[in-house]
């Protein structure tokens, strides 16, 4: 799940006197968040966190300071994120219009800030790093200025996944395979093009069997793809994505690019489809009621 919110400071002004003047003041979350009254980590990551919260702030900062590293190593890339650890009143002060308690992660692209509270659930860690996840994604895979949004939607989600259940599959966080199949229960949406056309309504409800489909149906293809390239399979990405053709993407032929070197791609996609719907021949009543009439005259 994605955030590509700017923070808009005077927004009333801005309307005012038009667009010239509104990119003047607009702020990102970065800025606005170096505005809060903040306290601030020294340390390999930029952390800022909530009066009260020092220690809460260096267990988060020790932790996604070892993501980004373990990235940084495996892609020689140098990755950007700064950890922001909030309380309710600091959280309202950065975007009122976020339920407190979901982390997410602001300004995809540019500065990523990776928003937490200051009490993070347990079932909201997986959030944490999905959102890791695409910041650092945003920063090494798409093209620079990221897309505002994507002509493909559901890769970016699916990358976001590897980048997040690869690394606890590299540090032994987690053990692969997670039993997915693709029988069971249906929901509403499976396929690769009902996620590009749902993506909203997939996403609203982290806690719905629908959103559960999606997440176990792209962690089974994470295992696949990490058990046989590692994490180093996104290097490669980037080399073998079309980026000259971006705007002309289709799921279906950004799949045939990466079946290319490894068919088990179009294996999942199959799998997400489901089987094929038996075709029910038809029977001809009429032939039926003629020889039932034929048999019974005298």
């Amino acid at each position: 799940m994605r955030s590509r919110h700017l923070f808009l400071i005077g927004l009333t002004t801005a309307l005012a006197v038009g667009p010239a003047v509104a990119s003047e003041v607009a702020q990102t979350a970065r800025e606005v968040v170096h505005e809060l009254p903040l306290k601030q980590l020294r340390g390999p990551l930029t952390t800022l966190y909530s009066k009260g919260y020092k220690e809460v702030a260096e267990l988060q900062q020790a932790h996604f300071a070892a993501f980004v590293g373990h990235y940084d190593a495996v892609l020689a890339q140098g990755f950007r994120l700064t950890v922001a650890v909030l309380t309710p009143e600091d959280w309202a002060a950065l975007d009122g219009s976020r339920p407190y308690g979901t982390p997410y992660v602001a300004d995809l692209g540019t500065h990523p800030v990776l928003v937490l509270p200051v009490e993070l659930d347990d079932a909201m860690v997986p959030v944490a790093m999905h959102e890791a996840g695409h910041a650092l994604v945003s920063q090494f895979l798409w093209p620079s200025p990221r897309p505002r949004e994507l002509t493909v939607k559901w890769i970016d989600e699916w990358l976001a996944v590897f980048v997040a259940r690869g690394y606890a599959l590299a540090t032994g966080e987690v053990s692969p395979g997670n039993g997915w199949t693709g029988d069971g229960p249906v929901p509403p949406f499976r396929t690769l093009a009902d996620y590009d056309a749902h993506q909203d309504a997939i996403e609203a409800d982290p806690s719905s069997a629908q959103f559960a489909w999606y997440r176990r149906a792209f962690e089974a293809q994470v295992d696949v793809v990490y058990a046989k390239h590692g994490l180093a399979w996104l290097g490669d990405l980037r080399s073998q994505l079309p980026w000259d053709a971006y705007p002309q993407w289709t799921p279906n032929a950004l799949l045939q690019v990466l079946a290319a070197p490894d068919p088990s791609w179009i294996l999942w996609a199959r799998k997400l489809e489901g089987p094929p719907t038996p075709v029910v021949a038809e029977v001809d009543a009429t032939a039926e009621v003629e020889e039932t009439t034929d048999a019974e005259t005298p």
